[in-house]
């Protein structure tokens, strides 16, 4: 039995433990700083000559009162403690719901994946495996169909083989189309060869695309079509100044195709070539690719019989992927150059003293400004800028339209004078440069 003295020193010692320890539960959280009770508060005042039944009563409510406290107190830190990691992360990084609708279905090779079109009957994504520049053309459509033969039928519906892929037509009227490519057209074929189906990289043939068609055709119905799934992003970088940079890195091609596949320039390809008929040089500038790659800090070049591609990858899930029919070292060197610059282009604006890949093996940097300007006939401009050939010009006229040296204009362009003739001078349509000093012209 605990006689009265016991009672006394055991009271008094909670007394002082209470004390010391509320202050210091208070401290280790903010959120019950307007609750918590002062300690004097708490303990309830006893009269010296408490009976003993009294006592154990108000030292029993003593002690509940201290343990839920602390538990409280403890309860209320760990929520505070777990709240942000259970929900700005989910809500950050949450994959888009086109993201999550059509990544299943895709091999791991192809990690990342970009939202190109959004209508209310269509869906465009590109796939993209960054170590051999292979990339899925998906298209979904509601009530498409392909205009080529049907090749075989099947439970998943109308099969249809074309050049690069497979697409399929589904009972419930989900068309399905997925085709392989590197962007790349080789000298030697008669049309776009099928490079994804070569072994030199890791091949990736019909039989897998077919396997990537099916599983779309089988996991997916015109159901996506009924809610919106997201929309692409927008272009970022300024359409100008990309076929400027491109131009001055291959200025012995001339542009023949500035295409957006997608909406608001989220797919957009640039094709340059000595020969209108085949491009040389392809430029693919893909916008939300999702993941977001780490930047590129090292490019890895995916060499075919006569082509080669690379993707390389900048902020905010921006793609580039370029592709050359000239795989010579000094050409990948030049035009890996080139896609750095491009992503060092300002987003959606056109940027001055930009680094520009001169013709051959050498590298140097050029001040810019992206596009030539016109108006004011009483400006004089210091730096070199580019301009767009027109129908009757010729090297002397536009050489006096901006008010420069013959000679200069020659030089900086890489051409040569021979017999009053200039056998270098391209076409109309061709991006060439003026050199510094260049006054504007009125029009």
């Amino acid at each position: 039995m605990i006689d009265e003295d016991f009672d006394t020193e055991f009271e008094t010692r909670l007394r002082i433990t209470l004390s010391e320890m509320i202050p210091k539960l208070a401290a280790s959280t903010n959120a019950l700083d307007d609750q918590l009770v002062h300690p004097a508060d708490l303990v309830i005042p006893l009269q010296a000559k408490s009976s003993r039944r009294v006592r154990r009563l108000v030292v029993a409510v003593l002690a509940v009162a201290a343990t839920v406290l602390g538990l409280t107190v403890i309860a209320r830190r760990d929520a505070d403690e777990l709240s942000p990691a259970d929900t700005s992360p989910v809500s950050n990084d949450r994959p888009p719901q086109w993201y999550e609708l059509i990544r299943p279905s895709l091999p791991d090779r192809f990690s990342h994946v970009a939202l190109t079109l959004a209508t209310d009957s269509q869906l465009w994504f590109v796939a993209i495996s960054p170590g051999d520049a292979k990339t899925l053309e998906i298209q979904l459509a509601a009530g498409g169909y392909s205009t080529e033969a049907t090749t075989t039928v099947d439970v998943t519906g109308e099969w249809v083989e074309t050049a690069q892929g497979w697409s399929v037509k589904t009972p419930a009227g989900l068309f399905v189309s997925v085709a392989c490519d590197v962007g790349a057209r080789g000298r030697d074929f008669a049309g776009p060869p099928n490079y994804c189906d070569m072994a030199s990289t890791g091949a990736f043939g019909k039989a897998e695309i077919r396997a990537v068609v099916n599983a779309l055709a089988t996991s997916l119905t015109t159901s996506v079509f009924d809610q919106p799934v997201g929309t692409p992003q927008s272009e970022t970088i300024d359409a100008s100044a990309a076929t400027a940079l491109i131009a001055a890195a291959v200025p012995d091609q001339q542009l023949i195709g500035d295409t957006d596949w997608g909406q608001g320039g989220s797919d957009h390809i640039y094709d340059f070539a000595k020969d209108p008929a085949r491009p040389d040089t392809s430029v693919r500038i893909v916008q939300g690719v999702y993941p977001p790659p780490p930047l590129t800090d090292q490019t890895a070049w995916a060499l075919y019989d006569d082509a080669g591609a690379l993707w390389v990858f900048g902020s905010g899930g921006v793609g580039i992927r370029i592709s050359t029919t000239d795989p010579r070292p000094e050409s990948m060197t030049r035009l890996d150059q080139l896609a750095r610059d491009i992503l060092k282009l300002s987003p959606a604006a056109p940027s001055e003293n930009l680094p520009l890949t001169t013709v051959g093996q050498t590298t140097t940097t050029i001040a810019v400004t992206l596009p030539c300007e016109t108006g004011n006939a009483a400006r004089v401009h210091p730096e070199a800028c580019l301009y767009v050939l027109a129908i009757g010009d010729f090297p002397s006229t536009v050489a006096n339209r901006f008010k420069v040296a013959f000679e200069d204009l020659l030089a900086i362009n890489g051409w040569t004078l021979v017999v009053d003739q200039v056998p270098e001078f391209p076409a109309a349509g061709t991006v060439i440069r003026i050199p510094p000093g260049w006054t504007e012209p009125l029009d």
